[in-house]
């Protein structure tokens, strides 16, 4: 009589879901507008909720419109409240902010864009497979699997300052974007080394008009993973959860300084190697035998590259009788009236 005896077989498999949402915002001008300069869009997620069947998010996105009045450059902010739902639990969500734009209204503008939401989790399947058992015999083969461990998450704030040489009467808009160049794993933790990308339009007091300034911040970040280990191979991201910055203008000297500080969102996962030994092939010299084959794919992480690109292409489309475009080209806006 044959005795078989069975092992568990895990896999590890992601899911993953995008939602996008638009978001619109009254802006706080009217006619004093002469001209739109520029319109930027910053999304932050404000929390996020397990539910039974999805995870709800909630974000807040910032509108930054810049435009000329008859004493000068002047900037109006407003921000406004959004929120989707990912189509499963335990998701592990991001935020972006696409397609901002200033629109002509009656009564002045309106700032509008649209939030994509990804969000990502991991699936974990069992198998119960023959591994052997008693008047058996088996060809044995060999399966690694990955196993992943739980993912950590938490928020560091880094900060810089610096000087520019002019003086700055007013920081227009600011954006910043993170890049995490290398992982690496040790004992309980993730060790993260990138930079920060901090991008600002400041207004001259020295008359030259509007200025903009690129500053490159690096970082290194540790993030507390308990069950991570040195030989691990590693997952991880960082997103931008908050920007201050301020400036000092010393008008004396003629110059100014630049006091930074941005709050970046870390979270990090170890992935190692979980070798299986089952049967796959198997015969007995007592009994007849019947074997049930089944064929399954498993993704296999083999690390983290990260690359940018920028795409441009040809747009068009049908705009009333009397209708105006506002058309955003980076941080400048062009008005087209019809």
């Amino acid at each position: 009589m044959i005795k078989p005896e069975y092992g568990s077989i895990r896999s590890t498999k992601q899911k993953s879901a995008e939602v996008k949402v638009g978001a619109e915002s009254v802006l706080p001008v009217g006619a004093e507008v002469k001209k739109p300069i520029s319109l930027t869009a910053t999304v932050f997620g404000t929390g996020t909720e397990s539910r039974e069947n999805s995870t709800a998010v909630k974000g807040k996105v910032t509108f930054t419109f810049v435009y000329l009045a008859e004493d000068g450059y002047k900037k109006a902010e407003s921000a406004v409240d959004v929120s989707a739902e990912i189509p499963f639990t335990g998701a592990d969500v991001a935020l972006i902010a696409e397609d901002a734009r200033a629109v002509a209204t009656q009564d002045g503008y309106a700032a509008r864009c649209t939030v994509k939401i990804t969000g990502k989790t991991r699936e974990e399947q069992d198998y119960n497979a023959l591994c052997g058992g008693e008047n058996v015999l088996t060809l044995d083969a060999e399966q690694t699997f990955d196993a992943w461990t739980p993912s950590a998450r938490e928020t560091f704030l880094i900060s810089d300052e610096y000087e520019l040489s002019y003086p700055v009467e007013e920081v227009l808009c600011q954006r910043a974007a993170a890049q995490m160049k290398t992982f690496s794993a040790g004992m309980g933790k993730i060790t993260g080394e990138g930079e920060v990308s901090l991008f600002m339009s400041v207004l001259s007091l020295s008359g030259d008009g509007v200025e903009r300034e690129k500053r490159v911040i690096p970082f290194r970040l540790e993030l507390e993973n308990p069950a991570v280990l040195p030989e691990m191979r590693v997952w991880g991201r960082v997103d931008v959860a908050k920007i201050s910055v301020k400036v000092f203008t010393d008008e004396a000297k003629n110059k100014s300084t630049v006091n930074a500080e941005i709050a970046l969102c870390f979270t990090g996962a170890g992935v190692s190697d979980e070798k299986t030994v089952f049967a796959s092939d198997a015969y007995s010299g007592t009994d007849e035998t019947g074997l049930s084959f089944m064929k399954e794919s498993f993704p296999v992480y083999l690390g983290m590259r990260e690359r940018s690109d920028r795409i441009t292409a040809a747009a068009s489309g049908d705009i009333p009788v009397g209708g105006k475009l506002v058309a955003c080209f980076g941080e400048r806006a062009t008005v087209y009236s019809v």
